[in-house]
């Protein structure tokens, strides 16, 4: 999907050359973002206020300390972690915190403290499925669902809500655990269109 592969150059840290790794490079100085990179931006600060600081896109230092510091695909399927690898006991390093970020949205430009890298993947895929779900009903869609890792977007037409048809979500668990679902028979409220989010995270299984 091109409009997924124009919000990950935008948003991507793993890519030198995307929208986020230039705006990290450039901590200090006042940059001009994009749109896709503003509304970003903008939706993390109010998750950051909205949490009370507990949402915070300032901890890139502290992942890479961790050894998050490539994508899966980099990683090898159940590999152990390396000690000698650096980072791999380093204590973790305190967020500086996104309430130091400046936004101008008049000037479509950012300035992240000197000093401040971020990282936008506890936001990003998650953006991305909205958007995408969002461009497809404008376009004529009647009803999507978008899937994006552990990130899932639904929305549909109203007429679903005269259905009452029922979503059931199936949450796949690691080997032991019961499994889950979200069930969601709310169809729609007052005509206007249902819309479902879910989201799902673990490390026992990736699919591409």
């Amino acid at each position: 999907c091109a409009e997924l592969e124009r919000l990950e150059q935008c948003w991507s840290r793993f890519r030198p050359g995307s929208e986020l790794s230039r705006l990290n490079a450039h901590a200090g100085a006042w940059t001009r973002v994009s749109m896709p990179m503003l509304l970003a931006l903008s939706c993390a600060a109010d998750l950051h206020a909205a949490t009370r600081g507990r949402f915070d896109p300032t901890i890139l230092d502290a992942l890479e300390r961790a050894g998050y510091d490539r994508t899966f695909a980099s990683v090898a399927p159940d590999g152990p972690v390396d000690p000698r690898a650096p980072g791999s006991h380093a204590r973790p390093a305190a967020a500086p915190g996104f309430a130091s970020i400046e936004l101008d949205a008049d000037a479509s430009r950012a300035r992240l403290p000197r000093g401040t890298r971020i990282d936008l993947g506890g936001i990003g895929k998650g953006l991305a499925a909205d958007l995408v779900a969002r461009g497809l009903v404008e376009r004529g869609a009647r009803s999507v669902i978008v899937g994006l890792g552990g990130d899932l977007r639904a929305r549909g037409h109203e007429e679903v809500e005269r259905d009452r048809e029922a979503v059931t979500l199936l949450a796949e668990q690691p080997v032991g655990r019961n499994a889950g679902a979200v069930h969601d028979d709310r169809a729609g409220v007052g005509g206007a269109q249902p819309e479902l989010a879910l989201l799902a995270a673990g490390a026992h299984a990736r699919v591409a």
